[in-house]
Order: structure tokens, then sequence, then C-alpha cells
């Protein structure tokens, strides 16, 4: 049985948050520092994780900033 790596679950669960609109458009994501202690995961885990979600649309980066959600490309 494969185990899901943990960047995806964190991927999953924030774009659960997203989509139910926990997270709005615009809305800052929870910081690295805050997904590290959540998750109990290394930095680059929880990069990985918001990658993947700047390349599904799900989220801007932003220079100097945490991650801000915007709309998903093509879910207007």
């Amino acid at each position: 049985m494969k185990k899901t790596p943990k960047y995806a679950q964190i991927e999953a669960e924030l774009i659960a948050q997203i989509e139910s609109g926990q997270l709005a458009p615009g809305a800052e994501l929870p910081s690295e520092s805050d997904l590290i202690e959540c998750y109990g995961v290394s930095r680059v885990t929880v990069r990985r994780a918001i990658d993947e979600l700047y390349h599904q649309g799900y989220v801007e980066k932003m220079q100097g900033k945490r991650r801000s959600e915007e709309r998903r490309v093509g879910k207007e």
C-alpha cells in the first residue's frame, strides 16, 4: 500500500480550504513557519506543497510576502 507524501497531504488540505471558501480569494495562506509547526514537516515539504498549488493555479506568489490565495484559473 502506497503512502501519500506529506506535501500532497498539505496540498490537498489547502485545496479543500480554498474550494470550501474557508480561504477566500485574496486571503493570505498560513505562513511557512505555521505550516511547518502544524504538520511537523520541513520547510522543503511546505514549499513543495505551495509550489504544487501555484502550478495548479490555486495561489499567487508575492516576493517577500506570504503567498496569497487567488481564484483558480478557469473557475470564475
